[in-house]
């Protein structure tokens, strides 16, 4: 027998739960991936009710942890964002039932894999002169790097494909750099 939906609740397929709230705060970057992780919670681990509640509220409650993260210092952030994820998956684990934990290890280790790291990359202004873009690098061969701009952010018609990155200087009387002679390098 299927229960009820909530008072101003709509029915919902079997295992979808309740409608996803935002992990982050919307617009934030990363906000899309955490619906999208939470969403392949419910489904692949076929969470049931009172599980999808839960990892509603362990979202809900990391929520004001993230927007802390505005205060701390460029350089403290990752790894303060770290430890809140870290506590995420770990009280998430504390829900799992054991048949559901080594496909949720498996889901974590699929998100880690697919992780960008921040960099920043200095492009030529209309003056001529360098200027910092930070930015979010995605896979890379070691030669080619992916980066990652969302559609909408402040920096997308600059950082477009096509744009020239300042990849190096040459001070007068040096020698000119050397081209790369080599391919990419490989992770082994």
């Amino acid at each position: 027998m299927a229960a009820a939906p909530a008072p101003g609740a709509t029915a919902a397929s079997p295992g979808a739960g309740a409608a996803p709230p935002a992990p982050a705060a919307p617009g934030a970057p990363g906000a899309n991936a955490a619906t999208e992780f939470r969403n392949r919670l419910v489904t692949e681990l076929a969470l049931s009710p009172a599980q999808v509640e839960k990892v509603d509220a362990i979202y809900a409650d990391a929520r004001p942890k993230f927007a802390t993260l505005r205060d701390l210092p460029a350089e403290e952030r990752p790894k303060a964002r770290d430890r809140i994820m870290a506590d995420i998956r770990a009280r998430i684990g504390d829900v799992l039932t054991p048949e559901q934990k080594p496909k949720y290890a498996a889901l974590v280790a699929q998100a880690a894999s697919r992780q960008n790291t921040r960099g920043r990359i200095y492009l030529l202004g209309e003056d001529g002169k360098p200027v910092a873009y930070n930015v979010r690098l995605g896979i890379t061969d070691g030669t080619s790097t992916e980066l990652i701009v969302p559609a909408g952010s402040p920096e997308a018609p600059v950082l477009k494909e096509g744009a020239v990155v300042i990849t190096g200087t040459v001070t007068p009387g040096s020698a000119p750099p050397k081209p790369a002679t080599t391919g990419p390098r490989m992770p082994f």
